[in-house]
């Protein structure tokens, strides 16, 4: 999460325009854990999208998206102030890799995988361990 963050704000350090944004430019904003994330929608208009982490996974959530007049400043107060709220999408996660498959939206896993193995040695109760392949990938 740290380097999506930093990833960020390095972003809006490139691409700012002067005060206004161009069509290809973004901006963010970090205020405590809440990420704003600002980009060219119209001419009088930008999109503006709040990220958060997740609570469980720690994964990127996007949790509301808004309008903001294109000529309000990029700070809390003024989002505060100017942003017009016209989706929020509070369950809408960023995928998250796990055992070679994505796990998006907060959803379930892509596909199962049944293995038949003879003589192995364990029993019920070593259902829901860790277990390590010959490549160290973890499997639950």
């Amino acid at each position: 999460m740290k380097k999506v963050f930093f990833l960020m704000i390095v972003l809006s350090t490139i691409c700012v325009a002067h005060g206004r944004l161009a069509e290809n430019k973004i901006q963010v904003l970090l205020v405590r854990k809440y990420l704003y994330v600002r980009s060219y929608f119209s001419q009088d208009h930008d999109v503006l999208i709040l990220l958060l982490p997740g609570k469980a996974n720690k994964q990127i959530c996007f949790q509301r998206s808004y309008l903001i007049a294109a000529d309000a400043p990029m700070t809390f107060a003024s989002i505060s102030k100017n942003a017009k709220l016209f989706h929020g999408n509070s369950d809408d996660t960023a995928p998250w890799r796990l055992n070679d498959t994505y796990i998006g939206g907060s959803h379930a896993y892509g596909f199962g995988l049944e293995l038949k193995v003879h003589n192995h040695g364990l029993n019920v109760a070593d259902l829901g361990t860790e277990w390590l392949d010959n490549k160290g990938d973890k499997y639950y």
